[in-house]
């Protein structure tokens, strides 16, 4: 669950980390893409595990209303699963898969 939930975080900062501060932005990419502990993150920047701590829980939920607002990362997923599908009914290439394909991707138009 825990690696399930870094991943989704993870997806969160690549899609709204500018809207981070600095230091918001390299403590979650060192926690999250380098898999530094907070002690280890807390001794580079002269600062206690539990500040640490605090400001990564902070972030995530930061993230985390970005995306409630905004729902880029759903979406997202939303048009990747309908580009998947829609090549794979063209990898079959009958005139049935083709015109289903044809809607699946009609219909990531109608997301964006």
């Amino acid at each position: 669950m825990e690696i399930e939930q870094n991943l989704r975080i993870s997806l969160l900062l690549d899609f709204y980390g500018e809207l981070l501060t600095k230091k918001q932005r390299e403590t979650l990419k060192l926690f999250l893409d380098d898999n530094l502990s907070l002690s280890e993150i807390a001794s580079m920047f002269s600062s206690s595990r539990q500040a640490i701590c605090d400001l990564v829980r902070r972030t995530e939920k930061i993230l985390e209303n970005y995306e409630e607002k905004l729902q880029l990362l759903s979406k997202f997923e939303i048009i990747r699963s309908k580009i998947e599908k829609g090549l794979g009914l063209l990898q079959n290439e009958s005139g049935h898969n083709v015109e289903r394909a044809k809607k699946e991707f009609q219909s990531i138009l109608e997301v964006l």
